[in-house]
């Protein structure tokens, strides 16, 4: 093999395996001032009879808010035991409000004591370890009733919690006006946390002269992804697990992982077929299936997909020039 063709095959391979690498950001960010969980609902019978949904208070305190977005760093999780059931990314950082949405096809069993874990997500590594608060569901916790009562129960929860708010705010913002409803910005901060809320609690809102068609959307849970989501959460466990071992993030131990076995595959066909082309394309289902099971963003088998087409055609553009 000639200095120059040995060139040319590996930069194609070089650049795909430099993608997978930065594909995976790394963030690092310091301990909270204060982690808790201030308040958690479970109401039901909202949009179906059989739905769930899962409603938050909390406090992640920083001093100095950090650079990160608090959705790439702390989580909203359910757990049966060991077992995570449910999760979403927090909004925000200090004294704010999450939710999760069940709906009835895949509801978690009512009444059970699952713990609420409002935490760090672990692939991010903290100075202290990750923080997190917990507590287990109570029977009062779980508020029943048909759906007109739900949907009172929730209006009547969803005040309160504004009222807290503005208290824990010290009064810098206001979520609700003088006749007790909530205003403009607490329509939109009530709104965000419940997509569809003014369908079903149109009287705790301010002003509500139309109703918009709303389909809920359903948090994924184990039971709703089935095997992709189990193989995604397990690897994504044994990759933190490990990380944590080796001092490194678990997110940034599954890049290199990936680009290794993408180099050595790529390399074993080229060897085989002795063709630049044959070893990329049939390298790139090695991506396809990081994305099935939750390794690699989508957007990057895009990226990937681009860098491919460009370096095919330098190739090929150097192999007639030569």
């Amino acid at each position: 093999m000639s200095v120059r063709f040995g060139f040319r095959w590996v930069v194609p391979f070089l650049a795909l395996g430099m993608l997978l690498l930065v594909a995976f950001p790394v963030f690092a960010i310091d301990d909270p001032d204060q982690i808790e969980i201030i308040s958690v609902k479970v109401f039901q019978n909202l949009w179906e009879t059989g739905d769930q949904l899962y409603f938050v208070e909390y406090n992640v305190e920083y001093a100095t808010e950090p650079t990160e977005d608090a959705e790439d760093t702390y989580v909203f999780q359910i757990y049966d035991g060991a077992a995570m059931m449910a999760q979403t990314p927090l909004p925000y950082y200090g004294v704010h409000i999450v939710s999760m949405y069940m709906d009835a096809s895949s509801p978690l069993v009512w009444g059970t004591s699952y713990a609420i874990r409002i935490g760090g997500n672990f692939s991010v590594p903290f100075p202290s370890g990750v923080p997190e608060a917990r507590r287990s569901l109570s029977s009062t916790d779980w508020i029943e009733g048909d759906e007109d009562a739900s949907r009172t129960l929730l209006g009547n929860y969803i005040i309160q919690r504004a009222a807290d708010l503005e208290d824990r705010w010290l009064g810098l913002l206001t979520l609700l006006n003088a006749s007790n409803k909530l205003d403009s910005l607490g329509a939109l901060t009530f709104g965000e946390c419940i997509p569809g809320l003014i369908d079903i609690c149109p009287e705790i809102f301010e002003t509500a002269t139309e109703q918009l068609e709303f389909t809920a959307e359903t948090t994924p849970t184990a039971l709703q992804t089935g095997m992709t989501n189990q193989m995604s959460v397990r690897l994504q466990d044994a990759l933190n697990d490990l990380g944590t071992f080796l001092g490194i993030p678990g997110a940034f131990l599954g890049g290199v992982a990936l680009a290794i076995i993408f180099f050595i595959l790529a390399g074993r066909i080229f060897t085989a077929t002795n063709s630049v082309t044959i070893a990329m394309v049939a390298s790139i289902p090695l991506i396809f299936l990081a994305n099935i099971i939750g390794l690699l963003p989508v957007a990057i088998t895009w990226a990937a997909t681009i860098v491919v087409i460009v370096v095919f055609a330098i190739v090929f553009i150097l192999g007639r020039l030569a």
